[in-house]
């Protein structure tokens, strides 16, 4: 009698673990495709959203440039200040003094 009984909690706790495990399988996979299935959705509005976002922020670089007397501007200042730089270094390396007070 007490071997029935052994047998019968053996049996049905293999079938309630069975039964778990196949559920817990059965809602994991579903769980994956749904998180599959979202991270589509969203990537696909995320990636709208950012080539619109790149595509202003283009559009607003391009039409601050600033015009060409002030990049020309800007180009000979800055020319000029590196070559003082490099002419002050060249001075101090080969010893000579500067002229400028």
């Amino acid at each position: 009698m007490s071997t029935q009984i052994a047998w019968m909690l053996l049996s049905a706790i293999l079938a309630s673990v069975f039964t778990i495990g196949a559920a817990w399988l059965w809602w994991r996979k579903s769980l994956s495709q749904e998180i599959d299935r979202l991270l589509d959705e969203k990537s696909a509005l995320l990636g709208d959203e950012i080539e619109r976002r790149v595509r202003q922020g283009v559009i607003d670089g391009v039409s601050s440039i600033p015009s060409v007397e002030v990049l020309e501007n800007a180009t000979r200042t800055a020319t000029r200040t590196g070559a003082a730089i490099i002419g002050e270094g060249l001075s101090a390396i080969l010893g000579r003094k500067n002229k400028k007070p």
